[in-house]
């Protein structure tokens, strides 16, 4: 369970991507947080919701995240709408646990002309407002947005299915769904105020020392 200051980050996040990319469904929103974490991990040694991700096969997914949502319960998915994702044809693509919210792409992956999922919709049910965010954790998430604003789904695996990234070690150190390391090697896209490997691990200790201390 996430504490109240990432819950309220998460949140913040959530409606921020869902308000200021187009098509940002599931998926899409999953690699997003995903790329927000990490960016700030890189830079300071911890990151902005809390969440952990797993290496499910086309994407890295907090589990925990995407298990209340489908829900449609718990105290982060209170404060959206979820619309679950639409089948636009008669043809019918295989049931999948997430839907990829990529209509060309899905289509492509699985042998249709026409079948595909239009991406699950999330609609924040306030009226965003940045407020929890830190001035670092919005910068990263403004420049993801205008990176990633008109890009799909699949687009964006390009960059979070790295050779050697983090999503590929877990995926083929530790199979899927295996926790996502974050001190797993990357070629970072855009130019980010990036720590060492050894100054991460020294920050990361000292977040766990005082989260013990607090304990």
């Amino acid at each position: 369970m996430l504490d109240l200051q990432h819950r309220e980050k998460l949140v913040e996040a959530i409606s921020f991507f869902a308000g200021h990319t187009r098509n940002c469904g599931l998926v899409k929103l999953f690699k997003l947080l995903y790329w927000l974490d990490y960016h700030n991990f890189r830079e300071t040694g911890e990151t902005v919701t809390g969440l952990t991700y797993q290496a499910f096969p086309k994407v890295p997914v907090p589990e925990s995240l995407y298990n209340e949502l489908q829900r449609g319960s718990g105290e982060v998915a209170a404060q959206f709408t979820i619309k679950d994702h639409e089948r636009i044809s008669a043809e019918q693509p295989p049931t999948r646990t997430i839907d990829d919210g990529d209509d060309e792409y899905a289509a492509k992956q699985y042998g249709l002309k026409a079948a595909y999922n239009r991406p699950t919709q999330i609609t924040p049910r306030k009226q965003y407002r940045h407020q929890f965010l830190t001035r670092r954790e919005q910068r990263i998430a403004d420049w993801l947005a205008e990176i990633f604003r008109d890009a799909t789904a699949a687009q964006i695996s390009d960059v979070s299915h790295q050779r050697f990234g983090p999503w590929h070690q877990a995926m083929k150190e530790r199979g899927e769904r295996a926790d996502i390391d974050f001190m797993g090697k990357l070629f970072p896209i855009g130019k980010g105020n990036y720590l060492d490997d050894e100054e991460l691990r020294q920050r990361v200790a000292e977040f766990k020392s005082d989260l013990e201390n607090f304990a």
